[in-house]
């Protein structure tokens, strides 16, 4: 094979050099250069800081559904795609987090205080 054919430099993100499980050059036609092959075990994604997690148990209460679903209804006519969608997770992230307030300051666990709602 034509020895002149070379690899300048390889460039891999500190990242992701541990993810790298097989490494060989390959042949470009008409080229000088080698290409270099990489494998990659799938890299893990953790956040760099904890996300917040929006509370679900708002769900089980039909009132702050039909709350939500009301105040959705309001969004101004010309806030679509990705507006909306922004506008309308705030609505329910802010009555997800006032649902469980309203049943932690009352000192039972959100089962209970449902069934005491019901």
């Amino acid at each position: 094979r034509d020895r002149r054919r070379r690899i300048d430099r390889i460039l891999i993100p500190d990242d992701m050099l541990a993810n790298v499980t097989l490494c060989y050059p390959h042949f470009l036609a008409n080229s000088d250069h080698k290409a270099l092959v990489l494998t990659l075990s799938p890299m893990i994604y953790s956040p760099p800081h904890k996300r917040k997690r929006c509370p679900t148990s708002f769900l089980s209460c039909d009132a702050t559904v039909e709350s939500i679903k009301e105040h959705i209804k309001t969004l101004p006519s010309d806030c679509v795609g990705s507006a909306w969608w922004t506008h309308s997770q705030a609505i329910i992230r802010q009555h997800a987090y006032h649902f469980e307030r309203s049943i932690n300051v009352s000192g039972l666990s959100e089962v209970q205080a449902h069934v005491m709602e019901s």
